[in-house]
């Protein structure tokens, strides 16, 4: 878990890192199910290329507490 001020903006560094985790994930629990990446966040995910692509779900704290 994490805390940024402000609008996160993922990079081409910080997907290699989380599909590192994801296939280590993977190999240690033997899982064959799909993995979906969500972010919690504070004020929300930067939209890029990477966000995109490999995420499948953001929601911001607002959403939680409506």
């Amino acid at each position: 878990m994490k805390f940024y001020n402000g609008l996160f903006s993922i990079t081409k560094k910080y997907v290699e890192e989380l599909q590192n985790k994801m296939n280590l994930f993977s190999e240690s629990t033997k899982t064959k199910k799909g993995l979906f990446i969500s972010f919690i966040t504070t004020y929300g995910l930067k939209e890029k290329e990477y966000s995109k692509q490999f995420v499948q779900n953001s929601l911001k704290l607002d959403d939680l507490f409506l």
